[in-house]
Formats: C-alpha cells, sequence, structure tokens
C-alpha cells in the first residue's frame, strides 16, 4: 500500500478585530485609546477557511508579565477594529486569541498559555473545524494616534487523510504533539498523543489533481518556524466489529500549513 505526504501552505489569513473596552489601569492614570486592525481575506476551501472564527480575546499584560485584563468582541464582518483604553506612559503587551465561540476544545482562560483539552471530543467533520484558531502578540504597546496592525496567525497545523478508496469510519492517532502554546515566545510543550474519530463521509478534496474521500481531518498545534516530524496511526472499522490498523511515519508537520496523507488507504 501507497500513501504520500504533502505539506500545503494555507493562505495568510488575518482578521479585522474591533470592540471597545475601557479599563481603568489607576486613578491616577491619564487613559489614551489604542486602536487595532487588520485584514479579513476571502478563502474558499471547504475546511479551513476560518469561517467558524466568530470571537476574539485580547489579555493585556504589563512589562513584568502580569495580566491586567482581557476584552473580547464577536467577529461580525471584515471590517472589524478593537479599541482599548491603556494609560499614557506606559508600555503593553496584548495577546489575541480567536477561534469558534462554541468550542471548548481549548483552555484560554490565560492566553500567555493555552491548552488543548484532551477533553474535547471530536465526532465529525464539524466539530474538528471549530478547533480553526488564530492568535497574534503586539509587543511593547502604548498610546499613540496611530493604529497597529494585528496579523492573525494559525499555531495549529491542518492533517487531512484522503483516500482513493471507499470511505470508512476512521481513528486518527498523532503521536507527540504539543497540548500547550505560549503565544509570547511561540513556544510548545506538554506533548502527547491526541486520537480524533470519524464517521464515514461523503466529504472530499482535491491533492495533485486527484480527488481524495476523506478520512479524518484534525487541528493540533506544532512548531511556527520549523517542522515536527512524527507517527500517524489510522484505525479503519472494517465493519462487523472487525478494524485495521495501519502506522505511517515520517509525518511532517507545522504550523499555518496543511499536511495532506493521501493515497490508495483503504483499498
Amino acid at each position: 500500500m501507497r500513501y504520500i505526504q504533502k505539506i500545503l501552505l494555507f493562505i495568510p489569513l488575518m482578521f479585522i478585530i474591533s470592540c471597545n473596552s475601557h479599563h481603568l489601569i489607576s486613578d491616577d492614570d491619564e487613559l489614551g485609546t489604542v486602536l487595532f486592525t487588520a485584514e479579513l481575506p476571502k478563502d474558499t476551501r471547504a475546511y479551513g477557511n476560518a469561517s467558524n472564527v466568530d470571537v476574539i480575546y485580547a489579555d493585556v499584560f504589563d512589562k513584568n508579565g502580569k495580566k491586567l485584563f482581557r476584552t473580547s468582541s464577536n467577529i461580525t464582518s471584515s471590517d472589524i477594529r478593537i479599541n482599548i483604553s491603556l494609560a499614557k506612559g506606559n508600555k503593553y503587551d496584548v495577546i489575541f486569541w480567536a477561534q469558534n465561540s462554541t468550542s471548548s476544545a481549548y483552555d484560554t482562560s490565560d492566553l500567555s498559555s493555552i491548552k488543548m483539552l484532551d477533553t474535547y471530543a471530536v465526532n465529525n467533520y464539524d466539530d474538528a473545524e471549530t478547533m480553526d484558531a488564530f492568535f497574534a502578540v503586539c509587543k511593547d504597546v502604548e498610546v499613540v494616534s496611530t493604529p497597529y496592525s494585528v496579523e492573525l496567525k494559525r499555531p495549529l497545523a491542518q492533517i487531512n487523510v484522503g483516500t482513493l478508496g471507499p470511505s470508512k469510519p476512521t481513528k486518527i492517532c498523532i503521536q507527540g504533539v504539543a497540548t500547550t502554546f505560549a503565544p509570547m515566545d511561540k513556544s510548545m510543550s506538554d506533548y502527547q498523543d491526541v486520537t480524533f474519530s470519524y464517521p464515514m463521509s461523503d466529504q472530499q478534496f482535491m491533492a495533485d489533481g486527484n480527488t481524495y474521500n476523506y478520512l479524518a481531518m484534525a487541528y493540533v498545534f506544532a512548531p511556527i518556524l520549523n517542522e515536527q516530524v512524527l507517527d500517524v496511526e489510522l484505525t479503519f472499522d472494517e465493519g462487523q466489529t472487525s478494524e485495521k490498523s495501519i502506522t505511517l511515519s515520517d509525518i511532517h508537520i507545522q504550523a499555518n500549513k496543511k499536511s495532506n496523507i493521501i493515497g490508495a488507504l483503504t483499498q
């Protein structure tokens, strides 16, 4: 049996984010408004098009790393801005995190350390797509008259598994991936095996000029600048309580890229 792995770069995705936030840092501070802006490009892909991302969080930190407050806003259009009130004369660091508002895939209580939760059950492709998320960090923010441009990027790799044969219920175990992400220094930690299960699907995707039937699709934390090489185990439901498992080695993943594992996997 042959399989092919392809890594594809996501079209860079950015958001314009918006809300009005007025937080008193100190009774004696003179406040000013800081404006953050970005752009939301068009993308028509079936999966990975960011269409499910509808909320953004912003945690504001002082230069000693102490979290001061959080603000959030719904993402409702491509022409959105976020205004945050800060004390003049001081500098701050701001971490942004955008995701689907219904997703419970991540612990985002502290955006300096975001955790992927193993209690989040992925049972279909819609569940998996709500795991799509984006981050940005703005350092040394101060009250100025010009806006800060915020570029949100995925800290996630998207793994697509497709077959030239028939689709089957499939369980994918991705071995040794990070489950904690620290946006401030872009580091990953807490490496574990993560498993997702998918029913038989009529969804398809194109790669190398061929049409493949989806077996699985998953988002996982992946290095921002370098590739990670790992193993992936696929288990197919053959019916009548029968299963077949294969392990694929040397799978490369990287943040904001798609890794396609394709071939005659079920033939």
